[in-house]
């Protein structure tokens, strides 16, 4: 209620269990949320063609939904083309990468278009992805510093890579530290 119409809400939805990312999801769209950031299933390894079925009847439930793909942490990598099928669903609306891998943000925007958002998940290569086309982060270190985040996206989204670049050296010992064990 206090930022609604204010700032976008991009709740949290994902979990393991399919049954309970809809229930959540259905909380953020009764809650008035903007949109869902639904991770792929962890644990359980699902296929490529399990996970589509998955984000497609969640982004059925009508609230945008951006994917999450962080294979470190679920063991479940969403690939390129799984990602190009999602897209195709009106409310599926972007990506947030945590590969770090950054020759994905062409293959995807080019398999996705230049309306797919692509937001990195992964702070020490975020700059990189933004120099390939990215479209902006999800990011941990913002949690502790997010004016220099924040100035680093501004940077990168005006074309200026090396003041990002330039600028981000300066958190690249926190980028590592925050992820020395979970963060």
């Amino acid at each position: 209620e206090e930022v609604k119409g204010k700032i976008p809400i991009l709740c949290g939805t994902g979990t393991i269990n399919p049954n309970s990312v809809k229930e959540q999801t259905q909380q953020a769209i009764d809650l008035g949320c903007d949109a869902a950031l639904v991770v792929t299933p962890y644990y359980v390894k699902p296929p490529q063609r399990g996970l589509v079925k998955h984000f497609l009847s969640i982004a059925d439930m009508g609230l945008p939904v951006l994917l999450y793909n962080v294979p470190g942490r679920t063991a479940s990598n969403l690939v390129d083309e799984s990602v190009a099928l999602c897209s195709q669903h009106e409310n599926i609306v972007g990506l947030k990468d945590a590969t770090g891998d950054i020759s994905r943000v062409s293959s995807i925007r080019e398999k996705c278009g230049d309306n797919f958002l692509l937001l990195s998940g992964d702070d020490s290569s975020t700059v990189d992805f933004m120099a390939n086309g990215g479209d902006g982060c999800i990011s941990v270190t913002a949690n502790l510093d997010p004016k220099k985040i924040h100035d680093i996206m501004s940077l990168c989204l005006e074309g200026k890579i090396d003041d990002a670049r330039q600028l981000n050296a300066n958190l690249e010992m926190l980028h590592d530290k925050l992820f020395v064990e979970s963060n």
